[in-house]
């Protein structure tokens, strides 16, 4: 186990920084690959979570928009109007960091 493996466990943000430097070097051989591969393939994760959530609200939207549009309240109808917003801002971010989302409008629909 190398001082960098073990430095992950301790202290995450030194861990980073090390490994940050590391790969600036090209000092490839001394890199926590396990633990590296673990946090790049949790940042996927994480940017796909940021995504859902702004979709499977703006899905519950519009399903109520669409089947109890008569017993909405316009404060309701302009939080619509913001979620639809933060929606399509969730999307252009992640659009502009090369994102795609492939399959999330069928899973949450």
């Amino acid at each position: 186990m190398t001082h960098l493996h073990e430095l992950y466990q301790k202290n995450y943000t030194e861990w980073a920084e090390k490994t940050a430097d590391l790969l600036k070097r090209g000092q490839f051989s001394e890199l926590d690959i396990e633990h590296l591969l673990e946090e790049l393939a949790s940042m996927g994760a994480s940017e796909q979570n940021e995504l859902e959530s702004p979709l499977t609200i703006l899905i519950a939207h519009l399903l109520k928009w669409q089947f109890q549009y008569q017993q909405l309240s316009d404060k309701w109808k302009e939080f619509f109007s913001r979620s639809q917003m933060s929606f399509g801002n969730a999307v252009e971010t992640h659009r502009a960091s090369g994102y795609r989302g492939r399959g999330i409008l069928s899973i949450r629909y």
